[in-house]
C-alpha cells in the first residue's frame, strides 16, 4: 500500500508538469494525422440508452474532436490531412442536425482542456494510471489477509476492529475508484488509441466499456440528485472559461518581446 501511495503522490507531480501548453503542443507533434479514425465505429449512435443530441451523445463527438481544440487552444499548427475526412464528417452531421450542438461540443471540449491543465485526467487516462488504479484494490485486499491472518496477539479488539474499518473502506474507496476511471469518458480516448487491438476489441467492439460506462453514469446522476447537485456532466464551464482566458492571456503575453 505504501509503494502505491508513492505513485499517486507522483501522479501529482507528473500532472503539475505535464500541465502547460508546452507539453500540449509536444504531444499534438506525436499525433498521427488521421487522428479521428482511431474513433471511427466506436462513436455510439442512437440506441435504446442514447439518443442523438443527448449529453453522452456529443460528449463523445467532443473528445473525438478534442485535438482540434487543443490545436487552436495551443496555438498550434493545424495540419490538415486532405484524406482525412472522418472530422469534417462529425463536424457537418452536428451542423445539420442542430447548429446548436456545436456550441454544445465547444462547451464540453472547453471543459475537457480544463481537465488537462487543472486536473490529473490525463495521468490517470494513461497505460500508468490505470495500472495504479488497478493495483490499488489488490494491494489492499492483500494488506488486508495479511492482517486477517496475523496474530493479534498484543493488540486490543478496539484497534483491530478499528484496522478491518479502515481496510473495508479504503477497498471500497479504491473500488470505486477504479470504476470511476475506467467508466470515464477519458477512457474511450484512451481505448480508440491504443496500440493494443485486443483490448480495443474487448472492451469497444464487444460493447463492454459502453455498458460500465452507461452504469457509472446512472450511479452518478443517482448521487447527484440525491444530493440536490447538477446532473449535468459538465457544468462548470463558466469557471473554465475563466481559468483558460487567464493562461492563454499570460501565454500570449510570454510570447510578445
Amino acid at each position: 500500500m505504501f509503494i502505491v501511495g508513492t505513485a499517486k503522490y507522483g501522479e501529482r507531480t507528473w500532472a503539475l508538469y505535464r500541465a502547460n501548453f508546452s507539453s500540449i503542443q509536444a504531444a499534438l507533434k506525436k499525433l498521427p494525422r488521421t487522428q479521428l479514425r482511431g474513433y471511427q465505429g466506436y462513436l455510439r449512435e442512437e440506441d435504446g440508452h442514447i439518443g442523438t443530441g443527448s449529453e453522452e451523445f456529443l460528449l463523445q463527438r467532443a473528445h473525438s474532436l478534442f485535438h482540434i481544440c487543443e490545436r487552436g487552444i495551443v496555438d498550434s499548427v493545424i495540419d490538415v490531412d486532405k484524406t482525412e475526412t472522418e472530422s469534417k464528417k462529425v463536424i457537418n452531421r452536428l451542423q445539420k442536425c442542430k447548429p446548436e450542438w456545436m456550441w454544445r461540443v465547444m462547451e464540453m471540449e472547453l471543459s475537457l482542456m480544463y481537465d488537462t491543465l487543472y486536473t490529473k485526467a490525463r495521468v490517470i487516462h494513461s497505460m500508468f494510471g490505470y495500472l495504479v488504479r488497478t493495483a490499488s484494490p489488490l494491494a489492499v485486499v492483500a494488506s488486508f489477509l495479511l492482517f486477517h491472518f496475523s496474530g493479534k496477539r498484543g493488540h486490543s479488539r478496539v484497534d483491530i476492529t478499528i484496522t478491518y474499518t479502515l481496510l473495508a473502506g479504503a477497498l471500497l474507496i479504491e473500488t470505486a475508484s477504479t470504476l470511476n476511471a475506467v467508466g470515464s469518458s477519458w477512457a474511450l480516448s484512451y481505448l480508440c488509441k491504443t496500440e493494443w487491438s485486443w483490448l480495443r476489441h474487448a472492451a469497444l467492439c464487444a460493447r463492454r466499456w459502453h455498458r460500465l460506462r452507461r452504469a457509472v453514469v446512472t450511479v452518478r446522476q443517482f448521487i447527484k440528485t440525491m444530493t440536490g447537485g447538477s446532473s449535468s456532466l459538465y457544468g462548470r464551464s463558466r469557471r473554465s472559461f475563466t481559468f483558460l482566458v487567464k493562461d492563454l492571456d499570460n501565454h500570449s503575453k510570454k510570447k510578445i518581446p
